[in-house]
């Protein structure tokens, strides 16, 4: 009964913690910061994953202090931060950065053969294409044929996600 409550319990943590910050006057000011050390973590645990490959879980990409499963949703909050903190300071650099980011988290979301991330990253995607294109319907349109070509060519050209898609 502990572990069947593991993901609940966080769930409420977080909406209880997120409910208290948003009460108080220096919240964005704390959000900024978090999201200044997402900068930060993202290319450590990066670089965590690829260097210290021996910790792996059956194949899949984990770290000492992760399991394959919790370590994609860790990366994708993080990815949500940086891109805050990013939006809200635009350097010169920004989109090179975030790009780099973006495909340090999807490599190491690709190596933790996560399929729940994997779907909710193409969720993710196509609300972000909504919300950015709503006025736009020929381009929103593109964008999400786009969305579905990239997902039906990493589907049969990788191995890999085949085996897990199909399993």
């Amino acid at each position: 009964s502990g572990p069947s409550l593991d993901g609940p319990s966080r769930f409420l943590l977080a909406g209880f913690t997120f409910i208290y910050l948003a009460s108080h006057d220096w919240c964005p000011m704390l959000i900024n910061k978090f999201s200044m050390g997402s900068l930060i973590s993202i290319p450590i645990t990066f670089t965590s994953v690829i260097i210290l490959d021996d910790y792996y879980w059956l194949g899949r990409a984990a770290t000492r202090i992760m399991c394959p499963n919790t370590l994609p949703v860790y990366l994708s909050v993080l990815s949500c931060f940086a891109f805050y903190f990013l939006k809200q300071n635009r350097p010169t650099q920004f989109y090179l950065f975030f790009i780099s980011l973006v495909l340090m988290s999807g490599y190491i979301l690709y190596l933790t053969k996560t399929r729940t991330s994997w779907v909710a990253v193409i969720i993710l995607i196509s609300t972000l294409f909504l919300l950015h294109y709503r006025l736009n319907k020929v381009k929103l349109l593109i964008s999400n044929v786009g969305l579905f070509c990239g997902v039906l060519f990493f589907y049969f050209s990788s191995e890999s996600v085949a085996e897990r898609v199909d399993t």
